[in-house]
C-alpha cells in the first residue's frame, strides 16, 4: 500500500501517509446495530509509508474486521441483493 502515499515532486516534499474517508447517509436508519442512531456513518483508513494502517468508524479507531462486519450486516446484504427474479 505504500504506493498510494505521495512520493513528492520537484515542487513538493513527500508525505508519510495517505487517508481516505467514505461517509454514508443513514438518515433513514437503515443501518442498524450499534450505528442505528447515527444519521451519518464515516469509514476512514489511514495508510503510512511503512505499510501500517489505521481504521476508524465515526472517528473511533477500530479493527479492519469491524468495518468488514459492518458491510456484512443483514441490512447491507439486503440492499446489495437484486430485487428482480428470473422465471
Amino acid at each position: 500500500m505504500a504506493d498510494v502515499v505521495f512520493n513528492g515532486s520537484a515542487a513538493r516534499k513527500p508525505v508519510g501517509s495517505a487517508s481516505v474517508e467514505l461517509v454514508f447517509d443513514n438518515a433513514d436508519g437503515k443501518i442498524g446495530g450499534a450505528y442505528a442512531n447515527y444519521s451519518e456513518i464515516s469509514l476512514k483508513r489511514n495508510v503510512a509509508r511503512d505499510d501500517t494502517s489505521a481504521y476508524f468508524i465515526n472517528s473511533v479507531r477500530c479493527r479492519r474486521k469491524d468495518i468488514t462486519n459492518l458491510f456484512l450486516a443483514p441490512v447491507w446484504a439486503r440492499a446489495a441483493t437484486p430485487s428482480s427474479s428470473r422465471a
